[in-house]
């Protein structure tokens, strides 16, 4: 489960909880992630996807001052160390021009790849 936390804030963050077993109700492991070192943006929206491997989690972020679109937060964390507790390392990508980016949930035990998809709004 992803959530954000703290919109127009500058202790904006991401939170992550992943369930310790099958049973949710065994308890979860949980993960807050500062969005923005600087202060300066916020985040919204976040979208959750995976894979076999990667667990892969987007979000839109803000400007503090007049709420403009800033740029998209890629967040990528390694699948098994979040099953055990183990949270790090995480990897940050940005995306400085397309909002919405959803990292796609595949269920083919097979592939590595993780993709990401967006709606295109332009002209063809």
């Amino acid at each position: 489960m992803v959530a954000a936390s703290d919109a127009r804030d500058p202790n904006s963050s991401l939170v992550i909880a992943v369930s310790k077993a099958t049973d949710p109700t065994l308890g979860w492991h949980l993960l807050v992630i500062d969005v923005d070192d600087t202060d300066v943006v916020w985040g919204s929206s976040p979208k959750v996807g995976f894979n076999k491997d990667w667990i892969v989690v987007s979000m839109n972020m803000y400007n503090m001052a007049g709420d403009t679109f800033s740029r998209s937060n890629i967040y990528v964390l390694k699948k098994s160390d979040l099953y055990n507790g183990i949270p790090l390392p995480i990897v940050k990508l940005f995306n400085d021009t397309v909002p919405n980016v959803v990292p796609a949930s595949t269920y083919d035990a097979a592939l590595g790849m993780v993709y990401l998809v967006n709606e295109y709004t332009g002209n063809w």
